[in-house]
């Protein structure tokens, strides 16, 4: 059965909710709280109905606390058909209802049959486990045997039910200890009324008398029936003879076999068969090593050429010189080619600023004051005398106007035009002087190429162009020297190194480095892989030889020398075997004992002879014990007679009377407990075929979550012991946390396995897993992907490592 989808209406925490699970296997992750014991419950409670709400199964109800319907519905699929099952809340568990994919309604009954003998407690003992399950888990022989016999027999339940009702029965007829059941009561009843009648009995003087001889009688009828089944037993062995002689005359006349000359057990055979196999497998075994020996020292011839012999050589100084080379590399990066391209670009901008390339040196403060002087000089001095004639010659003028003189407004007219012309030719005289001062300065301090009104604004621009060019040559001197040294180093490299610059040259050096570290290391890993592999040919060999010599030693038991030779002898034996195969029919028909008994007559007639005089010897027994019997039966009634009050006859009849019901309690209470142990017996046989398929199975599961540390797993009534790898026992009490539960687990996924012919259920495991390491986790899920290959796996867990197994995921977080 699979479990495809789950639609809760109603339990717990979850209402109106759809879960698929139609991918195998899927996990179940959820935080504490996310309701992943809610989902697993409710799976249950629909295959075996809901808790009934008394005692503490009140807290496993899962009633919804916002009112919501109670119940919901699994859809599974069942040998290739999908049906749904749908439970709501009723009496007896809850009310269950089939459907198949048409809606056509299925019987209740159709449910026992999808899980089979199981119930809750059975289903949670098998396929559904958590980490708690496991603490606490306690098997023995005794406790598989029961669950196998529960579930592993067809028709198990309906016989220990039978057996459960037939015990039940019995108890209410007997029990040791017990007060109340009928035989007890009828022994106790029966005890007090034979002392009762011992007393009527005193009574009666005659009665005595006629006692003894019913006791006479009663010792002859006593003796004769000693007697008749001796009688009957020869009757019957004699008859059981004469239907087997014609078996034993075929058996006398096939005495004669074909006998090997030389015998071998069948013992011996099975352990000259197990060395051929073994041999052969050490043969397998020493040929693949030889060539992984070959494979390795080729590949060991590989790794050790020049470059790696230079680096085992110079190993410290090649270390060394890549420290410096880093070094070195870091103060080359130091200088920063961003800062030095940066002054270089400010350089060209004030080159290109003034247009020109180089510029000049800037001024110093002598010079820079004698160019501001030089600039600022003027002909204040001249200009006075000049200015004050021609004020003179106007004043004349306008006066001349005013009194309206010739001669004085002529006068005042020349004086005031040759003041205007000397002012013009002392201002020329005077800029032509201070021309040529400004243009030899300009000259002298490269500054004629630019305009006068620049030469003192371009002065800041030239100091900074004067700084940027003694950086720049400081950088340039720097990067000489560090080119310098880097080379000298360079020179100290393997030839095998090679680098288009000195960045490509340091890498490609740490990268030969690494590369011939890791080549070294393989080198040496080989040897080590070599030389145990060498070893092992080694042991290999010696078991070969070994085997060899046991083997030659059995082949000359049956005198051959090779495995064709004893082939052929194992053929020939075949054949002889065969050839006495009817002739062990015929033994096989006759025990030893009967060969004796028969071998004393001479022929079938002194059989038949011996036949019918035991016949009658039995019918003289049996005619014997009638008369006795006819005679007792006189005597009782004259006895009877004797008797004057009817007391003593009623506490015969009572005692008759009690004799015979406790008689036929007491054969009904046998008969109950010989069906009870018949029952076990039966379901035992059933069963007994696939414990050891179990415990072999768990002891793989329990080998592989070990990495091999244990090899074997002992169950017996005393509880379980394993057997690690240097064949030491030890009990569970002995083993970790860890280890125990991976014993336990093994043990249930071993028993799911084995009955998985029979009965295929979802397994349900709630952070199983809690207490394995990583890699006995990695086994574990592995395990259980083998197991989904034929059986529904659901792991709810909390834990986040289990998103990364290649399984589907139901993250409950998110349904929230």
């Amino acid at each position: 059965m699979k479990i495809n989808r789950v639609h809760i209406d109603g339990f717990g925490k979850w209402h109106d909710q759809d879960f698929n699970f139609e991918d195998n296997p899927t996990v179940v992750f959820g935080h504490n709280e996310a309701g992943k014991t809610t989902l697993a419950n409710f799976i249950l409670s629909i295959l075996f109905g809901f808790a009934d709400g008394r005692g503490k199964n009140r807290f496993q109800q899962y009633l919804p606390k916002d009112g919501t319907a109670y119940g919901g519905s699994l859809t599974i699929n069942q040998n290739g058909q999908e049906y749904t099952i749908k439970r709501t809340k009723g009496k007896n568990g809850g009310k269950v209802t089939i459907t198949d994919i048409n809606g056509h309604h299925k019987p209740v009954s159709f449910l026992n049959q999808l899980i089979g003998p199981l119930d809750r407690d059975l289903y949670r003992a098998i396929y559904s486990f958590g980490n708690q399950d496991l603490i606490t888990d306690d098997l023995d022989q005794a406790t598989v045997e029961q669950q196998l016999q529960q579930v592993g027999a067809v028709g198990s339940q309906e016989w220990l039910a039978q057996s459960n009702k037939l015990a039940k029965q019995a108890d209410e007829l007997y029990k040791p200890r017990g007060r109340k059941q009928p035989v007890v009561k009828h022994l106790k009843e029966y005890q007090e009324l034979r002392g009762r009648l011992a007393d009527a009995r005193d009574q009666y003087a005659e009665y005595q008398q006629l006692q003894q001889q019913v006791q006479s009688l009663t010792s002859q009828q006593q003796r004769l029936a000693t007697q008749r089944p001796d009688c009957k037993q020869q009757v019957a062995k004699l008859e059981h003879l004469q239907r087997l002689w014609p078996v034993y005359q075929n058996w006398q006349a096939g005495q004669q076999k074909n006998q090997l000359r030389h015998e071998m057990s069948d013992e011996t055979i099975a352990k000259v068969q197990g060395l051929q196999t073994s041999l052969a497998e050490v043969q397998r075994q020493l040929k693949a090593n030889q060539e992984t020996v070959a494979r390795l020292s080729g590949q060991q011839a590989g790794l050790a050429n020049e470059q790696v012999q230079d680096y085992q050589n110079n190993k410290v100084k090649y270390q060394q010189l890549k420290d410096q080379l880093l070094t070195l590399q870091m103060k080359m990066q130091n200088q920063s080619s961003q800062q030095l391209a940066d002054w270089q670009r400010e350089q060209s901008q004030i080159e290109e600023r003034y247009h020109r390339q180089p510029l000049p040196a800037p001024l110093g403060e002598n010079d820079l004051f004698k160019l501001h002087t030089l600039l600022e000089t003027t002909t204040s001095s001249q200009k006075a005398p000049v200015l004050a004639l021609s004020l003179v010659g106007v004043t004349l003028f306008i006066i001349g106007l005013a009194v309206h003189t010739l001669l004085l407004t002529v006068l005042g007219l020349v004086i005031a035009i040759a003041g205007g012309v000397w002012y013009y030719w002392t201002n020329y005289q005077s800029a032509k002087s201070q021309t040529a001062a400004i243009h030899r300065f300009g000259k002298q301090h490269g500054l004629s190429a630019f305009p006068t009104n620049q030469w003192i604004t371009m002065q800041a621009d030239l100091h900074r162009y004067q700084e940027l060019q003694r950086q720049v040559q400081v950088s340039h001197q720097a990067t000489v020297s560090l080119t310098k040294q880097f080379q000298t180093l360079r020179q100290q490299l393997p030839r095998f190194v090679q680098g288009s610059d000195d960045d490509a040259l340091i890498n490609n050096y740490r990268q030969w480095l690494v590369q011939i570290e890791d080549q070294t290391q393989q080198a040496n890993q080989l040897g080590r892989e070599l030389s145990r592999e060498q070893k092992q040919v080694v042991d290999l060999q010696n078991r070969q030889s070994t085997m060899e010599k046991q083997l030659s030693a059995y082949y000359q038991q049956v005198d051959v020398h090779d495995a064709n030779e004893f082939s052929h002898y194992l053929a020939t034996r075949a054949a002889a075997q065969k050839q006495a195969v009817t002739q062990s029919a015929y033994d096989q028909q006759l025990s030893d004992q009967d060969k004796q008994q028969l071998a004393r007559y001479d022929n079938e007639a002194d059989l038949s002879q011996n036949l019918t005089a035991a016949h009658q010897k039995l019918a003289a027994n049996q005619q014997q014990s009638e008369e006795i019997v006819t005679k007792l039966a006189h005597l009782k009634v004259t006895i009877e007679d004797l008797v004057k009050n009817g007391t003593y006859s009623q506490l015969q009849q009572e005692q008759a009377n009690l004799e015979t019901v406790i008689w036929q309690e007491s054969r009904q209470w046998l008969t109950y407990q010989l069906a009870i142990k018949w029952i076990q017996h039966a379901l035992q046989l059933a069963s007994a075929d696939r414990f050891p398929k179990i415990v072999h199975q768990a002891e793989q599961f329990f080998t592989t979550l070990t990495n091999k540390h244990y090899s074997q797993i002992l169950l017996n009534d005393e509880g379980i012991q394993v057997i690690d790898d240097h064949q030491q026992t030890y009990q569970v009490e002995e083993l970790s946390l860890g280890t125990a539960e991976q014993l336990f687990i093994a043990l249930r996924l071993g028993f799911i396995m084995v009955i998985a012919d029979q009965l295929k259920l979802p397994i349900l495991i709630d952070d199983g897993f809690v207490n394995f390491d990583q890699v006995r986790r990695h086994k574990m899920m592995a395990i259980l992907n083998q197991l989904a290959a034929n059986q529904q796996v659901i792991y709810f867990t909390a834990d986040e490592r289990a998103l990364n197994w290649s399984a589907a995921v139901i993250d409950l977080n998110k349904c929230e």
